[in-house]
């Protein structure tokens, strides 16, 4: 991804499964193995993603291929 995220928002599971390219479980597994910092909110404990957080993990993986 060539564009910086916006530095204030925060991603939904989904919309960083749609950013990364990858399914949502993928990008929960991350989650769940410390590879991508989330915040979980709601009742339901729903992960919310810093767009920060999501730039850093982008950056990283490319870095890896």
């Amino acid at each position: 991804m060539n564009q910086s995220l916006d530095q204030k928002k925060t991603y939904s599971v989904i919309e960083a499964a749609k950013i990364l390219g990858v399914h949502p479980e993928t990008v929960r597994r991350a989650i769940r193995e410390d590879n991508l910092p989330a915040s979980r909110f709601g009742n339901r404990g729903h992960y919310r993603i810093a767009s920060i957080e999501l730039d850093r993990f982008i950056k990283i993986c490319s870095k890896k291929e």
